[in-house]
This record gives structure tokens, C-alpha cells and sequence, in this order.
């Protein structure tokens, strides 16, 4: 921000530069007027009138030019807006809202900033030069002064006039819109539901009815201020005419004046009012980049704050796996998701995570990855603090399958490669197919791993979709490796292969947390922990957690909540599960 800061002065000084260069030279034509009226038509001179036509016609040529450079040099300054903000912009979109703060504007507040700085903005910088025109008009006459400032005072008043209006409607107009797009995301999201239960119908007369509301709110606005604007224009025009006829009269009646004065006036109160007008077209424009330039201020301070943390801090080697959970508390919104979480792992070692539905597995999971911080604990890798870790490069060292699949539009190669560059790492990325059991069954795809999924991996199936992106957590042997639901789309072959895949990963040393319903997914684990409603009810080595479950139907864990409670798999090469676990799978 400080950059663009500097940028803007410097812009300000060429561009206010040219601004007085281009002003200057437009009063070339009421120059031209005055002289036409005083010597031509008295001299008759052939002669006179054409250095006269030449040197008007070159100023207006040098004005046009320098007008055209003013513009270019405020495009750049936009450009340059967005090459210094969208970073911080962007990057502000991956920090999750723990507190309410809402991050997704960041982008529009950096177009709205940019699109200020290409253009409207230089009708500031025209502004000054009213009182100048008011003053060689005060000169011509103080009565054709008057005439210009109460046109001037008559658009303002018309155009605050215009922004209160506009301005109660446009919140009602906001609100009825909203819900109109806030009704019609939740059909299409619920479109399976919509078109299977025969509700299309009904759906799209509650969307026209909402649509319908919104459309009369914005008519009415609409109306109103198109009323104004149109006395607007009217007023324009009558203030010129006013101004001539002014002109006119006090040529009539004073015989010292000439007529070119009148011509002169009309064209030297147009370019006294043309700034007025102009800054109050651009004075919506500059409320939104002024409110924009705020938010971005607080934004960046908060990014550049975050780099010199990351600059400062030692770059850490590749972690060996070693998880510590310390009374770790999470808060999201004033609400306690997860409290008081203690646990520890290995490098190497498994976790099962267990409980009911909102019993806050998932947010553990984010947790574990550092997507969220700890309202107060830790959570740490090897001693280091996970989230600020992961804020500084640990996501290569980590695999995260969450528990909503979300794939990019690309090649399968693409997305198991995390979007790194695929001629880089193909051996990585068939290793990583290879062991989430996907390999051949992308081989069958008539390209291959260069198949295109399409967006969110809509030409694949469920079931395809998960193993994919159990293959983009794996990809380039991650040391913790953290699991939300892997088997929630996979067929009871797919889930023996993910047995398989957690029985490799344990061979090759890598710590694993994996959250499920099913106990017959978690029976190679070396530790379960029980949830229930965001609080730790059990953790331990896996045979003593059982033997609890299996002692106390009232804890809450679907599968072990049956008449007959499942058997424990002490042995760890038995060919099957239990038959509590075949059920439940």
C-alpha cells in the first residue's frame, strides 16, 4: 500500500501537471471568439483569420494529446493498483472468519479502488480550475459570474437531492435482491431434491414472487431518480441559455462590450460547469474508493504484518510426524466448537476419531491442519505451532482429504499434483494414484491421467472423486496425513483398497488421523479418540477404547451403539471384520 501511495503522489504531480497544461490551452477557444468578434470582423483580414484558425486548432491539438497521455498514466496507476493489492487481496481469502470478519469483498474493494484511479478521478483534478473560469467571466462582467454560480449551486443541490433519494431506495432495493439470489442459490443447490419431489413449479413461483417485489422496488427508484436526472439536463441547457441571454443583454445595453463576448461566455461557463458536473458523476465513484481504500488499508497493514512474521522466522525442516494437542479450545462465532482436547501422536502412529453427527470431528480436522488456530492451547508438529507453520509452507508436508471433495477444473494429473506443474512430477503423482488405489482405474480413462474432469470433477463419479483427492493427500508421501470421512462415496471394494492404502501408510511411517462412523474402517488404527458435542470422552490405544464401547451402550457412537456390540480386533491380519462392522459398513 505504501508503494501505491508513492505511485499516486508521483501520478498526482504529472497529472496535475498536465491537467493545468490542458485547461489552460482550452481557453483557446474563447480566446479565439473574443479575437474574432474585436479584429477579424473589424479588419476583414483574410490573414489574421487563418493564424488565428492555425493557432487554435494546434492548441486544441496539444490539449487533445496531453489529454490522451493523462489517460494512459491513469489506467497504469489502476494497473498498478491491482498488481500491488491483489495478492494481499487474494491471499486474505484463505483466512477463515473466526470472528465475523468478512474477507470476499477484498477483491471487489480492489477493483472498485482501480477502476476509480483509471478514469473518474481526473475529473478532480479539473475542479480547481472553476474558480479560474469564474474569475475571467467575473472579469467580462460580475452579473455573468453570478449566473455561473447559481448554476453550479443548482446541480449540487439536484445532485444531493438525487443521492438521498437514490440512497433510501437503493437499501430496500439491496435487501429484496438478496433474497431474490439468496432463494435462488438454494434451488439450484437443492436441484436434485427440487426436480425428484415435483417442486419446480412451486419453486419458480416463489422466485417470481421475490423477483417480482425486487422489480418493483427498482422501478420506483429508477423512476425517481430518472426524473431528477432529466431536470438535470433540462437545467444545463437553461443555465446556458441564461448565460447568453445574460451575455446579450449586457451587450445590448453596454456599449463598451463586445460581441464576442457572448460566444465567449457560452463556451467559458460550459468549462466552468463541466467540472462540476463531472465530479458530481464521479462522487458515488470516490465514497466507494474511499471506503474501499480503508478496508484495503487495514487489509494490507494486516498482510505485511503477517510476511515480516513469516520473513522472520526460521525455515524448518520437513517435519518427522510428531502431533501434540494441549488443552486446545476452538471458538468460532461466540459458540465452543471443540474444548479442553489433549492428546498426543508418534511419528508413525494412527488416530481414530469417533462421535455423532456435530460432535465437532470435522472441525477437528481443520484444526489438526492448521486451518483454524486454537482460541487457546496448542496444536503442534513437532513442536512448532501448526497454524502459523502452515501459513508458511508445512501444506507440502501435509495430506488433507476433507470431508466435502472439492476438485479443480483440469486434468486428473493436475489435480493430484496439487496444480503444480505436471511435467515435474509425473513419477510423484502416479505414486500418489498408485497408493490411494486409483492408478488403474485411471488408466481405463480414454486420456488417461490427462482426462479433463471438468469443473468440481463433475465427469467422475462419487466414488472416483474421493479416491482422487485421497490421491492429491497423498501426493509426494506427506508425513501427517489427516482423513475426514475417506470412505463416505466408496463401495465396499473401494473401502477394502482403503484398507489397504491405511495399512501402506503405517508401513511407511506416516502419522494418520482418520475420522469416520464406521469402527470397520478404523480397526488398523493404533489410538481412538471419542467426541461428543466438541468434548473429549475417551482416548487411548485402540483395544482399551473398544473394551470401553463395548462395556457402555450409552456412549454415543453409532457403531458401537447395536444390541451386539463388536468384537475386538486384537489380531491385526484378520481376513475380515466383525459382523457389527460388516453391518454398519
Amino acid at each position: 500500500m505504501d508503494e501505491l501511495l508513492r505511485r499516486f503522489r508521483l501520478s498526482v504531480v504529472i497529472v496535475g501537471f498536465f491537467s493545468f497544461v490542458i485547461n489552460l490551452l482550452m481557453l483557446s477557444p474563447a480566446l479565439f471568439m473574443l479575437q474574432l468578434f474585436n479584429r477579424v470582423l473589424h479588419s476583414r483580414s483574410n490573414e489574421t483569420l487563418l493564424m488565428l484558425v492555425l493557432i487554435t486548432l494546434f492548441a486544441l491539438l496539444i490539449a487533445g494529446w496531453l489529454d490522451g497521455i493523462r489517460a494512459q498514466l491513469l489506467n497504469r496507476l489502476g494497473s498498478f493498483a491491482w498488481r500491488q493489492l491483489r495478492i494481499p487481496a487474494l491471499e486474505a481469502l484463505w483466512q477463515w472468519s473466526h470472528q465475523g470478519q468478512n474477507n470476499d469483498d477484498n477483491l471487489d474493494d480492489v477493483k472498485t479502488l482501480a477502476a476509480f484511479l483509471s478514469q473518474p478521478v481526473k475529473v478532480f483534478f479539473d475542479l480547481p480550475w472553476f474558480p479560474v473560469f469564474l474569475l475571467i467571466l467575473y472579469l467580462f462582467h460580475p452579473l455573468l459570474a453570478m449566473v455561473t454560480v447559481f448554476g453550479a449551486v443548482v446541480m449540487i443541490g439536484l445532485a444531493i437531492t438525487e443521492e438521498i433519494i437514490e440512497q433510501r431506495a437503493l437499501t430496500r432495493v439491496h435487501e429484496a435482491m438478496t433474497k431474490t439470489q439468496r432463494f435462488q442459490r438454494e434451488a439450484l443447490a437443492h436441484q436434485e431434491s427440487v426436480m425428484g419431489l415435483g417442486m419446480r413449479d412451486q419453486v419458480a413461483r416463489r422466485w417470481l414472487r421475490y423477483h417480482e417485489r425486487a422489480l418493483r422496488i427498482q422501478e420506483s427508484s429508477t423512476d425517481a431518480t430518472s426524473r431528477i436526472n432529466g431536470l438535470a439536463h433540462i437545467t444545463r441547457g437553461l443555465i446556458r441559455m441564461i448565460g447568453l441571454t445574460t451575455a446579450a443583454w449586457l451587450i445590448i445595453n453596454t456599449p463598451d462590450m463586445s460581441a464576442g463576448i457572448m460566444i465567449a461566455t457560452g463556451i467559458l461557463m460550459g468549462q466552468a460547469l463541466a467540472p462540476i458536473s463531472g465530479v458530481i458523476g464521479a462522487w458515488k465513484g470516490f465514497v466507494k474508493a474511499r471506503q474501499a481504500y480503508s478496508r484495503l488499508r487495514a487489509m494490507t497493514d494486516a498482510h505485511d504484518r503477517q510476511q515480516e512474521s513469516r520473513n522472520s522466522r526460521l525455515n524448518l525442516p520437513r517435519p518427522q510426524g510428531i502431533l501434540a494437542v494441549e488443552q486446545a479450545h476452538l471458538v468460532i462465532g461466540g459458540r465452543l466448537i471443540l474444548s479442553n482436547l489433549a492428546f498426543q501422536l508418534n511419528a508413525g502412529e494412527s488416530l481414530g476419531v469417533v462421535g455423532l453427527n456435530a460432535a465437532g470431528k470435522t472441525s477437528l480436522a481443520r484444526l489438526l491442519v492448521g486451518l483454524y488456530p486454537p482460541t487457546s492451547g496448542r496444536v503442534t508438529l513437532d513442536g512448532a505451532d501448526i497454524h502459523p507453520w502452515m501459513q508458511a509452507g508445512l501444506g507440502t508436508s501435509l495430506g488433507y482429504l476433507p470431508q466435502q471433495v472439492d476438485l479443480f477444473s483440469g486434468t486428473i494429473a493436475e489435480n493430484i499434483a496439487r496444480l503444480d506443474e505436471v511435467a515435474e512430477r509425473e513419477e510423484d503423482i502416479i505414486r500418489a494414484a498408485q497408493l490411494a488405489g486409483i492408478h488403474d482405474a485411471i488408466l481405463r480413462l480414454p486420456d488417461g491421467y490427462d482426462t479433463e474432469i471438468g469443473a468440481g470433477g463433475g465427469t467422475l463419479s462419487g466414488g472416483q472423486r474421493q479416491l482422487l483427492a485421497l490421491a492429491r493427500a497423498l501426493y509426494r508421501d506427506p508425513v501427517f496425513v489427516v482423513l475426514d470421512e475417506p470412505n463416505a462415496s466408496l463401495d465396499g471394494q473401494a473401502e477394502l483398497r482403503l484398507l489397504g492404502t491405511l495399512r501402506e501408510l503405517k508401513a511407511l511411517g506416516t502419522t494418520t488421523v482418520i475420522i469416520s462412523h464406521k469402527l470397520s474402517v478404523l480397526r488398523g488404527v493404533d489410538k481412538l479418540l471419542v467426541l461428543n458435542q466438541g468434548r473429549q470422552v475417551h482416548y487411548g490405544l485402540r483395544a482399551k477404547i473398544l473394551d470401553i464401547l463395548a462395556k457402555d451402550p450409552a456412549l454415543p457412537i453409532p457403531s458401537a451403539a447395536s444390541s451386539k456390540r463388536p468384537k475386538l480386533p486384537h489380531q491385526e491380519d484378520a481376513p475380515d471384520t466383525t459382523s457389527d462392522e460388516r453391518s454398519s459398513a
